[in-house]
């Protein structure tokens, strides 16, 4: 704040002085000169050296003052633009700048403040923008970090934790509007195959494109998730009818079946689908997951590219199935697994032909675990592979040993499961063990059943075509229970059909079983293919694949699976009986 003098005049002053006095005061503040001259024809001369003390006091006391006060009214510009430019500060406009005069030598008070005020403001700005871009940074990083927490950096799908909240959301408005939402729980076949035999960075691609082609199956509205490993999860909202989700399953099948082309690898997806639907199979989002993974759980026991909708005695199934598998991967550890030998014969001459290895359990407390009890188990886990290796290693070792014995004439024929046969590694597995075992391979039969051959059409030629490149020979299993057509028949390298034992059960006296056994025989002898009879347990039965011409017969007949010493002694029987 100023400070502004107070003058008093004095009272004595008559009117006439006290008036020329107000004149000169004015006088001061307008012209200093005019003030001075007013004041000397005012007093007499011999007073003028005192007036004139007077003035100079004036001046220093009134005129100093007044002065400073008019410089700041004459200011007023400037101190606006200070004041607009503290206003601007204040709310973030650091960019504003305050005008300085063109001379570079104006060093006045308001000049220095402006320049200061101005750099103040730079700084300042220059803190903001850094400032601002940390802020942004750490924007950035939030909105990364929720990415990643919500996503799987895989396949860039959302995660599970992402899932559950949307499928939370999803259902409170789907009881709101009466609709349903169906959860569809999918699990890869053989994933861990592939990883293991061809390596991670082929199994991380596989995923990317099986995330891509779910995707593609999905509406806009659908949600999609990996939950992990091989596990994906789609959810369908606003369903009204199940055959809207079944429709969907049956495209992502259609999507996945096609072939894959990895690191010059031919991969041949599928996968096995559980479904449940809400508020019918859970009416929280743990039990409709849960529900849905026990589904697809029992869909592993179908064939490949299965699917399976929730039903409540599954949980039953489920811990029954659990218990079943510890035991099962307790055996495949302790190799309570042996190859049992059933012989086949060769109808014209009579002439054993060669064994099939078949897989049998036998515990160690001395109780034996039937085939349809363990078989589709060890499929569902994946645990086939490891006992299908271990039986077909300890009987190519066991037909060596008969080799060695003289009856080096004998082939070996071994089963392999459409979980083996859509693993990647078959074939180097196949190699390894010929390798090591030291068994011929052209002695070597691989057995497949129909469906497992039809499954895959592509992969199927391919795998076979390279088996057959191996020396190793080609048989269909359970011919006539599925759905092969003579156009593929004709491009697989098959070298034997075997009749299922269903149509050989009922001959000769059934109609119908015996023209489908006159037909495959009559199509095999055109494709040049021979034929072997599964199942042949009277003389009747025997005859009539005599006299049909049927080359090989197998059953009970001949011979039940046996260990490997009752068919050492079989063998050396056998041989007796033809000399």
């Amino acid at each position: 704040m100023h400070r502004f003098t107070r003058i008093v005049l004095h009272p004595l002053l008559n009117l006439g002085v006290r008036i020329k006095l107000l004149l000169i005061l004015t006088a001061l503040v307008l012209c200093p000169t005019l003030a001075l001259l007013i004041l000397l024809e005012t007093v007499p001369l011999a007073t003028a050296k005192s007036i004139t003390a007077l003035f100079l006091i004036a001046s220093f006391i009134l005129i100093y003052p007044l002065c400073e006060m008019l410089s700041w009214l004459i200011a007023g510009k400037d101190i606006k633009e200070l004041a607009e430019a503290c206003y601007n500060i204040k709310h973030g406009e650091y960019q504003l700048r305050i005008e300085l005069p063109d001379e570079a030598d104006d060093e006045s008070e308001f000049v220095k403040l402006k320049r200061s005020l101005n750099w103040v403001a730079h700084v300042i700005q220059r803190k903001n923008e850094r400032l601002n871009q940390k802020l942004k940074e750490i924007q950035e990083h939030k909105r990364l970090y929720r990415h990643q927490a919500y996503h799987d950096t895989l396949t860039g799908l959302p995660n599970r934790l992402a899932f559950y909240e949307r499928l939370e959301r999803a259902m409170t408005y789907a009881d709101s509007n009466g609709f349903m939402i169906a959860i569809v729980f999918l699990d890869l076949n053989n994933f861990k195959q592939i990883n293991d035999t061809l390596g991670h960075s082929v199994g991380d691609t596989l995923l990317q494109v099986i995330a891509a082609r779910l995707k593609s199956c999905c509406r806009a509205e659908d949600g999609i998730a990996r939950f992990g490993g091989d596990e994906f999860v789609i959810m369908q909202t606003r369903i009204i009818r199940e055959e809207e989700t079944v429709s969907m399953v049956y495209r992502v099948f259609e999507r996945l079946g096609e072939t894959v082309v990895i690191a010059g690898h031919e991969l041949y997806p599928s996968a096995s689908i559980g479904i449940t639907f809400f508020p019918r199979d859970g009416g929280t989002v743990e039990s409709l997951i849960k529900n849905a993974d026990v589904a697809m759980y029992q869909a592993k026991g179908g064939r490949n590219g299965h699917f399976a909708f929730f039903d409540p005695t599954m949980d039953t199934r489920l811990h029954k199935d659990m218990v079943m598998e510890n035991h099962l991967r307790r055996a495949a550890h302790l190799h309570e697994f042996q190859a049992y030998y059933q012989p086949l014969v060769e109808i014209d001459s009579g002439r054993l032909s060669g064994m099939e290895a078949l897989a049998r359990w036998h515990r160690d407390d001395g109780t034996t675990v039937p085939p349809d009890e363990f078989i589709p188990l060890a499929e569902k886990t994946g645990l086939i592979l490891t006992i299908g290796e271990q039986v077909i290693r300890d009987a190519c070792r066991q037909m060596c040993r008969w080799h060695a014995d003289g009856f080096d004439h004998l082939g070996l024929s071994v089963n392999i499961s459409s979980i083996q046969f859509q693993d990647p590694g078959l074939l180097d597995r196949i190699r390894a063990l010929l390798d090591e075992t030291t068994f011929p391979a052209h002695l070597l039969t691989v057995e497949i059943t129909e469906s497992a051959a039809m499954d895959n059409v592509g992969h199927t030629l391919s795998t076979l075509q390279s088996l057959r490149a191996m020396g190793i020979k080609i048989a269909i299993d359970d011919f006539g229970t599925g759905y092969s057509s003579l156009g593929y028949l004709k491009r697989f390298p098959v070298d034997l059909l075997k009749i299922d034992k269903s149509f050989v059960v009922d001959l000769p006296g059934d109609a119908d079983a015996s023209a489908i056994a006159q037909t495959i025989i009559s199509m095999s002898r055109t494709l040049n293919i021979q034929v072997a009879a599964e199942g042949v347990e009277t003389e009747e039965q025997y005859r009539f694949m005599k006299e049909h011409q049927c080359h090989k017969a197998q059953g009970f007949l001949f011979g039940r699976p046996m260990v490997a010493a009752a068919a050492g002694e079989f063998i050396s029987r056998f041989r007796q009986m033809r000399t």
